[in-house]
């Protein structure tokens, strides 16, 4: 077996790029004990199941959702539920989650959630996906407009990545992607990063990336089961990446969540220089310049500070009326639990150099 088909994340196996007939064996291992359903959307039942010919042989009737985050809600969650009861669904079934951070988020919280919860295992096709949604256990949808407000923290069975996927994506969403890879290499490895500065092609992806980012991901994650403490060292760029996400979210141009991500990250970098004194101006220009590349991002209109402040408020790290954010005071030296008050986030626009990095953002 090569290395990479043996790697797990608290204790859930991992494989990447392994031979189909492991994904074949663990599926026919699964039917033997209960039914298997699909959950995928229109785009992955379209592109990346016709490469795994036997999902349709083993699986019941596919569970197809519409593409996009405004859909990753409970309403559609009643969807995939009432699909499950039709289908005969019960307490010895396996979800198969067939997609993206949407599908892997949403179908894992159906299947932990449906008869008090089922098996379930994920076969993530994007790049945020493959290097974070499907890895950790972390499964919800969004609630009012609040990014994942309602979710669980549960294993899947199993996590079979397969890269081939990737040539599936339009480039926007293969760079939307490469944020979260970024974000692991700023969070915990410094080696990542230098790699990243290199060319990143399209069409000749570098697994390496891919690796050394769940890595990332599994050391946070095993140390941290239940996100208490370090865990949060991979919020990094979510606070501001989720109040952008929300706030575009139900408008005609949405943003893509790694879009957000890459945008969050652009702030909360200088937010860290300004806040811990730490990274130095040299090293957040180097950053931005890295995160810029690596996921450009086209947005569609101007943000008064103000105007997000109510998703800044109410994340999910918020406490005691303040919003705590997940910094870093260099590259691979992240810092958690930061309370920021908005006198602070003012002064990332008072300083003319920063707020050249943040021209979308108004005081």
């Amino acid at each position: 077996m090569k290395e990479e088909e043996s790697l797990s994340i608290a204790g859930v196996p991992v494989f990447i790029d392994a031979d189909s007939t492991s994904l074949f064996d663990a599926l026919k291992a699964l039917e033997r004990i209960g039914s298997i359903h699909l959950i995928c959307d229109t785009n992955t039942s379209t592109d990346c199941m016709p490469l795994l010919p036997y999902l349709a042989q083993i699986t019941k009737e596919p569970i197809i959702l519409p593409v996009g985050e405004q859909y990753k809600n409970l309403e559609t969650c009643q969807g995939v539920w009432r699909s499950l009861a039709q289908q005969g669904a019960n307490r010895n079934s396996t979800v198969v989650n067939l997609g993206g951070g949407v599908v892997t988020d949403l179908g894992g919280f159906c299947a932990a959630t449906y008869m008090r919860g089922i098996s379930f295992m994920h076969i993530p096709t994007t790049v945020l996906g493959m290097c974070d949604a499907a890895l950790g256990g972390k499964h919800g949808v969004d609630f009012e407009g609040l990014k994942n407000y309602i979710g669980v923290i549960e294993q899947p069975k199993l996590i079979w990545i397969h890269t081939p996927f990737l040539l599936t994506l339009p480039l926007r969403h293969f760079q939307s992607g490469l944020a979260e890879i970024v974000k692991h290499a700023l969070i915990g490895d410094p080696l990542l990063f230098q790699l990243l500065h290199g060319n990143i092609n399209f069409r000749t992806f570098n697994k390496e990336f891919l690796t050394r980012a769940i890595q990332v991901k599994k050391h946070f994650v095993e140390n941290d089961i239940q996100d208490h403490k370090m865990r949060a060292a991979l919020n990094f760029g979510h606070t501001f990446g989720h109040a952008i996400e929300s706030y575009f979210l139900h408008t005609d141009t949405p943003l893509l969540h790694g879009e957000c991500v890459a945008l969050g990250m652009i702030a909360e970098i200088w937010l860290s220089h300004v806040h811990l004194g730490e990274p130095t101006r040299e090293v957040c220009r180097k950053i931005t310049a890295l995160i810029r590349k690596c996921t450009p991002v086209d947005v569609p209109g101007k943000i008064k500070l103000r105007a997000l402040m109510p998703y800044l408020s109410m994340d999910k790290k918020q406490h005691a009326g303040a919003t705590r954010y997940s910094l870093i005071k260099g590259i691979g030296h992240p810092v958690i639990d930061q309370e920021v008050h908005y006198a602070t986030l003012e002064k990332l626009l008072q300083d003319d150099e920063v707020a050249l990095f943040l021209p979308w953002l108004l005081r």
